[in-house]
């Protein structure tokens, strides 16, 4: 089991959980996915980060070469940065 660690530094926090709402679509039935926990940084409520459960980093690879556009399209719009993606076992 791997676990994506993706941190998102927002510019609109509240438009951020909405979009990432709108995205679940992109994760169904998608080989090695396991679900993903959101949590809202306290010292900085612009910051959140993103925990993404999958079998193997080439299962995350593989979303992200046919779904990465459509998912940071939605949530390009209320980003300040780009996210910052690590993978931990």
């Amino acid at each position: 089991m791997v676990t994506a660690v993706i941190y998102f530094d927002t510019s609109n926090p509240d438009g951020f959980v909405s979009a990432l709402d709108t995205t679940g679509e992109l994760f169904e039935d998608v080989q090695g996915f396991h679900g993903f926990n959101l949590t809202r940084g306290v010292e900085d409520p612009n910051r959140f980060l993103l925990l993404a459960e999958w079998d193997s980093v080439e299962n995350h690879r593989a979303w992200q070469q046919s779904h990465v556009d459509q998912f940071l399209g939605k949530l390009n719009p209320h980003l300040s940065s780009p996210p910052d993606i690590k993978h931990f076992e």
